[in-house]
């Protein structure tokens, strides 16, 4: 699949995100999530990162950290490795358990902060594991409505701290329990488009400082988002995916047989996800109003190339010719 984007800088805040290959669970027993916080703690010692939150799911893990040294990179490899061979060695099993490549979104902490905080808190709330976050023991949650001592490697107090008066936890908790804000939700739906949550003064910033003089690396399409590069079009981005597929482009709108049924959900999937296309534009480039359809065909596919390495890779290189 097409690299990450990586910005690393000495202070920076950042929303990571690893899932299990081919969503996989990642933590089978409470015994590996405890095993996951240790190595949290690991890293905080090595690395000086710094946990603000963090929330373990079954199949994926959520943290909100800052990096006081530019490392992130380091940092996660370390992580991410010493569980997986732990893990590993517990249960007797072999070969990679995560999804190649974390995710990480810099984060724009004067006006993002709470809001992912609070987005990370209430996964749990999401999933349908429970109706309140606070009932979900593997969150950073409860450290954050009560006076409950934090370990040394979660720091609480940079979040509470957007709250005026001693009644800080309640208050918190009245903001989480609000629920995720729609700008929030509509960002964290397009998470494959820019990997930046912040106002556009910050964006533009992040910008002119760590990606002006760059070279285009067209294995990381994130980039030029982010930059403002033109953006290719739907039909630009169809015609490179007929050309892979060795199809007229007659041929790929009309879609009969499983290979063209591929190839179309493959450019419907790029339409969206990399030249950040609406599905409504997609539907009027077929020349139909069924965004039902778009839809579907956009879901069915991205479940497929989290779990097909070949097909993650026909992606990127379908992305380079563009």
């Amino acid at each position: 699949m097409a690299r990450q984007l990586r910005i690393e800088y000495e202070g920076a805040w950042y929303h990571i995100m690893n899932r299990g290959a081919a969503r996989q669970t990642v933590f089978f027993t409470d015994e590996h999530r405890e095993i996951f916080l240790q190595l949290l703690l690991e890293i905080h010692r090595r690395f000086q990162i710094e946990i603000h939150a963090y929330c373990l799911m079954g199949n994926h893990y959520h943290l909100l950290i800052r990096t006081p040294l530019a490392n992130l990179s380091k940092a996660m490899r370390r992580l991410n490795s010493l569980y997986v061979r732990r893990l590993n060695k517990l249960l007797k099993r072999d070969g990679p358990l995560f999804r190649n490549r974390f995710k990480s979104i810099i984060v724009d902490s004067e006006n993002y902060l709470l809001r992912v905080s609070r987005y990370i808190h209430l996964n749990p709330v999401k999933a349908g594991l429970v109706k309140k976050a606070e009932m979900y023991p593997w969150s950073s949650y409860a450290y954050y409505i009560n006076s409950k001592t934090a370990s040394d490697w979660l720091f609480c107090k940079e979040t509470l701290n957007r709250f005026a008066g001693k009644f800080r936890y309640k208050q918190y908790q009245i903001f989480v329990e609000e629920g995720v804000d729609n700008e929030t939700d509509t960002f964290y739906k397009k998470i494959k488009r820019v990997p930046i949550l912040g106002a556009e003064a910050f964006t533009k910033t992040i910008s002119e400082k760590y990606l002006k003089d760059q070279p285009d690396d067209r294995e990381i399409p994130q980039q030029n988002l982010i930059i403002n590069k033109q953006r290719p079009t739907i039909e630009l981005v169809f015609q490179a995916v007929a050309k892979n597929y060795e199809l007229e482009m007659k041929e790929l709108l009309k879609v009969m047989c499983r290979k063209k049924n591929i190839a179309r959900s493959m450019a419907v999937y790029l339409s969206i996800d990399y030249a950040q296309a609406s599905q409504k534009e997609v539907a009027n480039f077929f020349g139909t109003k069924s965004y039902w359809a778009i839809s579907k065909s956009y879901t069915r596919f991205r479940r497929m190339i989290d779990e097909d390495k070949v097909l993650a890779n026909r992606a990127s290189l379908i992305l380079q010719m563009l």
